[in-house]
């Protein structure tokens, strides 16, 4: 997929949800069963850390008013900020601060959250060109949830992982999942079906989409919508192992499992644990 293609597809996509904000955030108000996964490894390393040396009680941040040192976390792509809000919630009395990082406004914005604060990015036009996202360097947790596969091409997606696994302090937290839509034969069809309606809706402004699109990527549609796609690409198993074997000398792998969508396994977690310098 060549710069000019990367850039279209997510102008597409930013535009996809700007026009289908509300729809899309009313289906997207339950957590993950994922998250709940992922919860189990945070209270192992933010109640004990025995293994690791740090001190639990040690603070990135601090909220005004409270006694209790405040966790720093990243949502990369937080889209309604409902990942912000099921934290909260499975961690009751215990302070965070939110760097929440998303272009489409009409999701974040509608979705008040007195710790959060909302930083819009194009952050695959960030990605594409190669440049740092200026995320905090010094955080618990750097998350990234439902939005890996919305980054053209490979080399992208690597570099988004690079630059969460910076963004956490030894001892912290990286956790992204991976879309496998294309895993479920019924889901595959669809998708399939979804992409040629779409290749066909812009073939006069963009014949050579047909080239460009790589093996696993699709287009995908919304609801009764006629002509308005994101991008979307299905990860296979090489393409995850990849991404768990790029963090080698960053980051100790925690977890790799599939959760969520009605077969439990839509999605696949990554989670990792960055070294500790005393290690």
């Amino acid at each position: 997929m060549n710069r000019e293609t990367a850039l279209f597809l997510n102008r597409m996509t930013s535009d996809f949800y700007r026009d289908n904000a509300r729809s899309f955030s009313d289906t997207r108000q339950a957590p993950w069963e994922g998250w709940r996964t992922l919860v189990s490894l945070l209270h192992d390393a933010w109640d004990t850390r025995s293994d690791s040396g740090v001190d639990s009680e040690a603070p990135c941040a601090s909220v005004p008013g409270t006694a209790i040192p405040a966790h720093s976390i990243i949502d990369l792509a937080c889209g309604n900020l409902r990942f912000e809000r099921f934290l909260a919630s499975e961690f009751p009395g215990r302070p965070f601060v939110f760097h929440a990082y998303d272009n489409c406004d009409a999701l974040a914005l509608g979705c008040a959250n007195a710790t959060a604060t909302h930083h819009p990015v194009d952050i695959v036009r960030f990605l594409l060109d190669e440049r740092p996202l200026s995320l905090p360097t010094d955080c618990d947790l750097a998350a990234c949830f439902g939005f890996f596969h919305h980054i053209p091409t490979a080399e992208a997606r690597v570099r988004a992982l690079d630059q969460l696994l910076n963004a956490v302090k030894p001892g912290g937290i990286t956790a992204v999942s991976l879309w496998r839509f294309a895993d479920d034969e019924r889901t595959r069809v669809k998708a399939e079906s979804a992409t040629a309606r779409a290749l066909a809706t812009l073939s006069d402004t963009r014949p050579d989409l047909v080239g460009q699109l790589g093996k696993d990527d699709y287009l995908l549609g919304w609801q009764d919508t006629r002509s308005s796609f994101r991008y979307c690409h299905s990860f296979s198993e090489d393409d995850v192992d990849r991404l768990a074997e790029r963090a080698i000398g960053q980051a100790r792998l925690l977890a790799r499992y599939r959760a969520d969508g009605k077969n439990g396994r839509s999605n696949e977690y990554l989670v990792f644990r960055r070294e500790d310098t005393d290690e």
